[in-house]
């Protein structure tokens, strides 16, 4: 009996050691299951953003196929084109609307032949913790064929800080071009000539290119940049000496020039062919002033295009390989610039018809390249937007407007991938994708105020 019992009690304890052991051991394996699992799903090494490393020149972004966020992604081809989506929060879904036009603006250039890549930039909200977008935003952009990069978050989602952001372009020095779209143009066909014309022997363009707007003689919502990650460390120091000054711009100083005649910038010239010397056009304290500060002032290498011509701008005696006649003088000398102009908008290969000429209300801008083969949605004018359409959205065939021709290919990439989750009653739509942007529409002042500048542009991690 007291044997009995002695086994009894040493059977007890072992159990009181093995069956702990086991609940242990099962606890570690499941949570070993959940952390790799968040870890597939989000394609992060880490929950900390990556800092801008000026001296390591480590690039920050954060890629989505899993690739180590320390080494650029292995571009397919030399060009690309780059969206930049901000202020993305899950729990408001109106930045949907822009993954939309992405796709949608990606689907054009493929089905007409385009070969750069297309990329999209995406900055996550502050006030959310995520570190990625939902698994079928992904899923959405990957199947369209858009590679995803995630920039850093900031300390405020503004539109300011967002426009400051699309110059992170410069980064991208797996490309030797990139052509910069907002996330609210819709390209009409393939306008992969546009970066095609900055390269080679034969180029017809200098490998910066801007064009003209209606009253501005940089436009932020379409240009070309060769990256660099040096030029990057120069543009943020200008950023950060302009906002430590004041939240706007001096009109005489700008960015940093003050521009004098011979010199001078010119809007669109169909609509206004003065000549004009103040930094006083619209969205010049943002991206419309820096981008022709740094391609025109600092890098004194670019291509301007308006409606009656293209101007070349370059240091003087620099080396020029486009078609330019070698007997045409300058027209514009400057002690560190001289500027050649030329006509002929026939040097520019173009291998796409336009619809400008077929599709209403886009005669205030220029009926040739590259304005003829793009329309950009803006404000509230955005299909995602607003009141929404006029028309059967569902039996669109040959589109009248742009908005038409928008609604046409999200209805084609809805059968294509089977997305049932879009709705294609508005008002539904409107809910769960689209909506008011959270950024809103435009940058203001005060939103450059509220942005830390001595501490660094994009110098914050969460």
């Amino acid at each position: 009996m007291q044997i009995s019992i002695t086994k009894h009690i040493f059977l007890l304890k072992k159990r009181w050691i093995i069956l702990p052991l086991i609940a242990i051991i099962y606890v570690l394996i499941v949570q070993t299951r959940l952390l790799t699992k968040v870890h597939s799903e989000n394609s992060f090494e880490s929950e900390n953003l990556i800092h801008f490393n000026i001296a390591a020149k480590i690039p920050p972004f954060q890629i989505a196929n899993g690739t180590d966020t320390n080494t650029n992604v292995a571009a397919k081809n030399k060009h690309a084109y780059v969206f930049l989506i901000a202020g993305c929060n899950p729990r408001k879904p109106s930045y949907r609307g822009y993954i939309l036009n992405i796709l949608i603006a990606t689907e054009i250039l493929r089905s007409s032949g385009s070969k750069n890549d297309v990329v999209v930039m995406v900055r996550l909200s502050s006030s959310h913790r995520n570190t990625a977008l939902p698994q079928k935003d992904e899923d959405m952009l990957k199947a369209g064929g858009v590679i995803i990069r995630y920039i850093p978050k900031v300390k405020e989602d503004n539109f300011y800080t967002a426009m400051i952001d699309k110059f992170r372009v410069l980064e991208m020095i797996e490309y030797s071009r990139v052509l910069f779209l907002d996330s609210d143009v819709m390209p009409y066909c393939n306008i992969d000539y546009m970066t095609a014309s900055t390269e080679g022997p034969n180029a017809t363009l200098l490998e910066n290119v801007v064009i003209k707007w209606r009253s501005e003689p940089a436009a932020g919502a379409f240009f070309i940049l060769r990256p660099d990650l040096d030029d990057y460390a120069a543009l943020l120091d200008i950023v950060a000496k302009k906002e430590k000054v004041r939240s706007d711009v001096d009109k005489v100083m700008g960015w940093g020039r003050n521009i004098t005649s011979p010199d001078y910038w010119q809007a669109v010239e169909i609509l206004d062919r003065r000549h004009h010397y103040k930094w006083d056009w619209y969205g010049v304290f943002a991206d419309q002033g820096l981008l022709y500060y740094y391609t025109k002032y600092y890098k004194k290498r670019v291509s301007i295009i308006g409606s009656e011509n293209v101007e070349h701008w370059s240091e003087p005696n620099s080396t020029i390989t486009m078609q330019i006649n070698e007997m045409h003088k300058p027209e514009v000398i400057l002690d560190d610039l001289q500027m050649y102009s030329r006509p002929d908008f026939t040097v520019i290969n173009r291998p796409c018809p336009s619809l400008h000429k077929r599709f209403k209300g886009t005669k205030s801008v220029p009926g040739h390249v590259p304005y003829s083969d793009y329309y950009h949605f803006t404000q509230k004018f955005k299909p995602w937007v607003g009141s929404g359409p006029n028309f059967n959205i569902s039996s669109v065939n040959e589109p009248k407007n742009p908005s038409e021709m928008w609604w046409k290919y999200l209805v084609r990439l809805k059968e294509r991938h089977n997305y049932d989750f879009i709705p294609l009653d508005f008002e539904l739509f409107k809910k769960h994708l689209g909506g008011k942007p959270s950024l809103g529409f435009i940058p203001t002042h005060h939103q450059v105020h509220t942005k830390a500048a001595t501490d660094g542009y994009n110098q914050t991690s969460y």
